[in-house]
């Protein structure tokens, strides 16, 4: 959600791929979390997908209501990125589609309530 939001704020969803980049290549180096084998895979997912969801997710919602439109694009920058692991995972034959579908998807589906007042 980190990209999301940083896109939003700054009005970009490349800003969102450079901070989640940074932030990404740091947490990887210093302190070990993620590695940095996956850090292309981490990058993409959380960083493009995740800014750029978040971003236009934001954009296209926020005549609605602001606050429901940072809740909802920064969810679905989410819920996006979680399904692109999926197919990741897929095509690396590390688990199988539907099962990693049923519990990536249904786990991020529903990390949505925890967002709500």
């Amino acid at each position: 959600m980190g990209a999301a939001l940083v896109a939003i704020i700054f009005g970009s969803p490349w800003a969102g791929v450079l901070v989640l980049s940074i932030v990404l290549v740091l947490q990887g180096l210093l302190a070990g979390d993620g590695g940095i084998t996956a850090l292309g895979v981490n990058i993409f997912n959380m960083g493009v997908v995740g800014g750029f969801v978040g971003y236009y997710g934001y954009k296209s919602l926020k005549k609605v209501n602001g606050k429901f439109a940072v809740c909802i694009a920064g969810w679905a920058s989410i819920f996006i990125a979680a399904i692109a692991a999926t197919f990741e995972l897929t095509v690396a034959d590390t688990f199988p589609l539907d099962m990693d579908l049923f519990y990536m998807g249904g786990f991020h589906a529903i990390f949505l309530f925890s967002m709500i007042d």
